[in-house]
């Protein structure tokens, strides 16, 4: 609900999707550098609320980035462009978890009894990629919403979707 807000107040869901993800993946960097700087049991209580931290910040990206992309993809070729987004980013997902196991794999050979920093590393890579995809989103283009008049009808906002009957027949499916 706040992210819902937050994009009808400032309506620019560039800028919105951008800084949140900007922030959402500074947490990825903060999980990456706590073994080297925190002992255990804090390092611990680090990891649990940066992961809390970015799947907040990164739940706000995702508010503004899904209708962004259907106002910039035409409605034509909107199913097709995020089946083939989908089908490239599960291919790309279980090369890169087959990667990173055995990248641990070797690791743990190599560096009994250290694994954690291993998983920095690949934290590290995480938050490098993540930032590399910010860069591309911060380039894209992005068709201005419009100016609202008065007050932000928040629960008006929320009820739309179920007024549409293809929406109600897609929350039943699934």
């Amino acid at each position: 609900l706040p992210s819902i807000y937050i994009v009808e107040k400032y309506r620019n869901r560039r800028a919105i999707t951008v800084y949140s993800a900007i922030l959402s993946r500074i947490f990825f960097l903060l999980i990456a550098i706590t073994p080297f700087i925190f002992p255990l049991d804090t390092g611990l209580q680090i990891l649990i609320v940066s992961l809390m931290l970015h799947s907040a910040f990164a739940a706000v990206a995702s508010t503004s980035w899904g209708p962004w992309m259907k106002d910039l993809i035409p409605q034509k070729k909107l199913g097709s462009f995020f089946a083939q987004r989908l089908r490239f980013t599960t291919a790309i997902s279980i090369l890169l978890s087959l990667g990173a196991a055995l990248f641990l794999d070797f690791w743990k050979t190599r560096f009994h009894n250290q694994e954690i920093y291993g998983y920095s590393i690949l934290f590290f890579m995480g938050f490098l990629a993540g930032m590399i995809g910010i860069y591309y989103l911060s380039i894209t283009p992005e068709f201005r919403m419009e100016k609202i008049k008065g007050k932000i009808n928040l629960p008006g906002i929320i009820k739309k979707p179920f007024k549409d009957r293809n929406y109600r027949n897609l929350l039943i499916f699934s």
